[in-house]
């Protein structure tokens, strides 16, 4: 199985918050495609580094392979989302939201001293931010035509930031194919995504992980998958809409210990911490 590079955004400094761009030192890579791996809000390094390696695991499974896809890297990103207390990372949802756009501008740097012919972008929750705040600079910088793809799961952004005239539009972040995988079962974006971004200073627009919304704004691949907020990455669905993406396909074979349309009750999920692992 291939074990994703990884790329620290942390700062080393006391208190945290995003890495100085010159504190960024991307890893050694060399093949002519890449796929980056952004996590969510309230994910520590340990959690998002399994949720990257299960789902390269899926994806390598999925084409009935279990090896490593052809001249491809793969790199995790590690940013400040998150807090070593529950109780903070409970409230501190909009302090994210300023953290998670400097990641996406680190991150785009980063990108730009890369050789790939290939660049595929993949977020989840709030790191969908960072994944469309990346776009947004990769293009003003000129470097956007290596872009191929992204994929976005239970994204965090509001629908207005993607509209024709938002932050996102795809004016902005250009022209290569973006598509929202989105659930009306996530608990996490159906109930305090709103609250958190007005106390972000934001609208209070749906979160595009919720509706799929702008609809006209995401390629025709987008689709409605009926996850959690938290079962994107382990899930074949995820799997199968990256390699869509990348245009490769492979055979529908059975993935062992994955997580794909089958949800905990409502009852046991809202009995959760809502902000753990997003």
């Amino acid at each position: 199985m291939t074990i994703p590079a990884l790329l620290n955004l942390r700062s080393k400094q006391v208190g945290g918050g995003v890495a100085r761009k010159e504190d960024v030192s991307p890893p050694p890579l060399g093949q002519r495609r890449l796929v980056v791996l952004v996590h969510g809000y309230a994910t520590n390094d340990d959690s998002a580094g399994e949720d990257y390696r299960r789902f390269v695991q899926n994806v390598e499974q999925y084409r009935g392979l279990g090896r490593s896809i052809p001249g491809t890297d793969w790199l995790g990103v590690f940013w400040p989302g998150n807090d070593k207390s529950w109780l903070v990372n409970r409230i501190s949802f909009a302090s994210r939201v300023d953290a998670a756009e400097s990641s996406g501008e680190r991150l785009a740097n980063v990108l730009t001293k890369g050789n790939h012919r290939e660049l595929y972008l993949v977020g989840h929750s709030l790191g969908c931010r960072a994944v469309l705040e990346s776009l947004v600079k990769l293009r003003t910088s000129r470097h956007i035509e290596h872009v191929t793809g992204a994929l976005l799961m239970a994204a965090a952004v509001p629908e207005d930031h993607c509209a024709p005239d938002g932050l996102y539009s795809d004016t902005l972040t250009g022209p290569m194919q973006q598509v929202v995988l989105w659930s009306r079962r996530d608990l996490v974006l159906s109930t305090v995504f709103r609250a958190g971004m007005r106390l972000a200073r934001e609208n209070a627009s749906a979160a595009v992980g919720r509706t799929g919304g702008p609809l006209e704004r995401w390629h025709k691949t987008s689709q409605s998958v009926g996850l959690g907020h938290g079962a994107y990455w382990r899930s074949a669905t995820s799997a199968r809409a990256l390699l869509k993406l990348m245009g490769i396909d492979g055979p529908r074979l059975p993935l062992t210990r994955t997580v794909d349309s089958i949800e905990p009750p409502a009852r046991e999920l809202l009995s959760r911490r809502p902000w753990s692992r997003h």
